[in-house]
């Protein structure tokens, strides 16, 4: 489906190739730029209060967050809510991460404008300050651009396998 969109030139289809975008869109403003968080999560009471306060720590600070509580037994949603984010349980998820975010989208995509952004980050992640400022500029300037990505890096110990997971990261 994304594969058509972005090839298409038919009315019908939400077109996404970066040249029609820019085409349609020259000179126009369409309002300011707005971020909402997605944030996927099965059993991270122990990291989503950081992953949240590091959201909330940058400026600007996202419009809305979303912990999406996939099958979660332990207080994850708890936790999310008293750092202040929205929490959405799953229902009867089977398909992991990908479902929980689907289940959420299904809902969500058809109250977006243009100017209106999705970031999807792992309950166990934190962002460097000035993340999403740098983010929502490169939006508000390329009004083609698609999508950004950013760099990682793992903790500090966390034995073999933490240096490991750091090996890995140091390759992208």
């Amino acid at each position: 489906m994304l594969d058509r969109s972005r090839r298409s030139t038919d009315a019908a289809t939400k077109v996404l190739a970066p040249k029609i975008v820019m085409g349609a869109t020259r000179n126009v403003y369409a309002g300011p730029v707005t971020v909402t968080v997605l944030i996927p999560a099965h059993n991270e009471a122990t990291s989503i209060g950081a992953t949240l306060a590091s959201l909330h720590a940058q400026d600007p600070a996202p419009n809305r967050i979303i912990v999406i509580a996939d099958n979660c037994t332990d207080a994850t949603a708890v936790v999310a809510e008293a750092h202040g984010a929205e929490v959405f349980a799953t229902l009867a998820n089977q398909h992991k991460k990908a479902g929980a975010l689907n289940q959420v989208l299904r809902g969500l995509l058809d109250q977006m404008g243009d100017n209106d952004l999705v970031m999807c980050m792992d309950a166990d992640t934190v962002l460097d300050d000035g993340f999403l400022a740098a983010g929502v500029q490169r939006f508000t300037a390329d009004r083609a651009l698609m999508a950004i990505g950013g760099l990682f890096y793992g903790e500090e110990d966390h034995g073999l396998l933490g240096q490991l997971q750091r090996n890995e990261y140091l390759r992208y």
